[in-house]
């Protein structure tokens, strides 16, 4: 499902990923945890095809992504913000599946508020809602719940682990939180100086410090 082999990306010359190798199989559930400012985002960028990399190769399957922001747009409302995914797509906008697609995200009845009248949690929800419009079997996150609070966190992870399984997912999470990625992640690394470590446990991250 994704490949990264010996990939290499510099900023003004300054490395941030450095002969990084990745290989997440189909249905697998892979997070990568790591200090701000090592390089995580740019991983992120580089599979989802915002940047190329300078050196080595991104093989990766049909995928969608979600950032941290949920990106709405303030004069949609939820139902509308949805409906605008399938004009991304280009395809004909699909009211059932829209709505149907917020009732898997726990919305039902919340399809007419504009964002302004949603909770963070709400608008994540929705964000995620808009990115299976895109029905991607490859799914980047990149701290897509960094701004919920921790019980709301754990709920958005519940529902997005039921999604995973309804949808056959595969799941690259991009996350500062440890406790996210040791309960949700079937296989974890640690991003340091832009080199990827495979962590066994929470104890291993010592080795990488």
């Amino acid at each position: 499902m994704l490949e990264i082999d010996n990939v290499f990306f510099d900023y003004l010359g300054k490395p941030v990923v450095e002969n990084l190798s990745l290989h997440v199989d189909t249905g697998e559930i892979v997070a990568i945890i790591g200090p701000s400012g090592q390089g995580k985002t740019t991983l992120f960028r580089l599979i989802a095809g915002l940047e190329r990399p300078k050196q080595g190769r991104i093989k990766a399957g049909p995928l969608s992504y979600m950032m941290q922001e949920d990106l709405l747009l303030p004069w949609k409302t939820a139902l509308e913000n949805v409906i605008f995914a399938y004009e991304v797509a280009g395809g004909p906008a699909q009211l059932d599946e829209a709505l149907d697609l917020l009732q898997q995200v726990g919305l039902q009845g919340f399809e007419n508020h504009y964002p302004r009248a949603l909770s963070g949690g709400m608008k994540q929800r929705v964000a995620l809602a808009r990115t299976l419009v895109f029905q991607k079997p490859l799914l980047l996150l990149d701290e897509p719940f960094a701004s919920v609070d921790s019980f709301r966190k754990k709920e958005l992870y519940q529902l997005l682990l039921q999604i995973q399984v309804r949808y056959h997912l595969t799941l690259v999470l991009i996350t500062h939180d440890l406790h996210d990625a040791f309960t949700f992640a079937h296989r974890i690394y640690y991003l340091n100086k832009g080199k990827l470590s495979l962590c066994k446990d929470k104890e291993s991250l010592g080795e990488f410090s």
